[in-house]
């Protein structure tokens, strides 16, 4: 989880919206880079998980958290349970959770952590990361593996893996980040955008007795009603 294509996709629909805007892309592949960039002036808006940066919240940037991405999770079509259409976190107590700490950012490889020791599954973290395309042809060969996968994420029909459905829900807490005393005038435009339309369509419902989010995120996103 932690794909980039969430992101992107609010940044799109942004740009529709508004077509007057003019928006420029810049991959920083990281917040922590990209915080590097918000406090210099280079950009003026970057999303992120806003925990587990392994370095300290800067006090000139303000956050707010605009979306959650609901994950799944990928497994060999040889793994044991493949044939599930729905797992329960608890029948992967002391699975290997794979995800190459190379070329993965650290808030993603927090998310992966807290995830992994709160469910009792054992984090693997060796490997290389070469694209997810590449990651879930070498998942798809291991019986032995799984991986969170955003939900959404088309799996490529060359690959011998499947995705199913968890119990929780894994939500990866994206957020937007800015710097305080920032005079774009676009930024204010970019604040209202999510926050109406995060409102209006349940970008942040999260249901405490089928999702599961960090503890650190928690106080941040208001449970819904179930």
């Amino acid at each position: 989880m932690g794909q980039v294509h969430a992101p992107l996709r609010l940044v799109s629909r942004l740009t529709r919206e508004y077509p007057a805007l003019l928006v420029e892309v810049s991959m920083r592949r990281s917040l922590r880079a990209a915080a590097g960039a918000l406090e210099r002036g280079e950009i003026d808006a970057a999303f992120g998980h806003v925990h587990d940066l392994a370095r300290p919240w800067r006090a000139r940037l303000r956050s707010r958290p605009v979306y959650l991405a609901r994950g799944a999770i990928g497994l060999s079509t040889a793994h044991r349970l493949a044939g599930a259409a729905v797992i329960q976190v608890d029948e992967l107590r002391r699975e290997r959770l794979w995800m190459p700490a190379t070329a993965t950012s650290p808030e993603v490889m927090g998310f992966y952590r807290q995830f992994a020791e709160h469910f009792g599954m054992v984090l693997d973290t060796g490997g290389h990361k070469l694209g997810l395309d590449h990651m879930l042809h070498m998942l798809g060969s291991d019986p032995t593996a799984c991986m969170l996968i955003d939900s959404d994420w088309p799996v490529p029909a060359d690959v011998e893996v499947r995705m199913a459905r968890l119990r929780p829900q894994p939500c990866f807490p994206w957020s937007l980040v800015w710097r305080d005393g920032d005079r774009h005038p676009s930024l204010p435009q970019l604040l209202g955008f999510v926050e109406k339309t995060g409102d209006d369509e349940g970008w942040l419902a999260h249901h405490p007795d089928s999702d599961w989010i960090p503890e650190i995120d928690l106080p941040g996103i208001p449970s819904s009603p179930s």
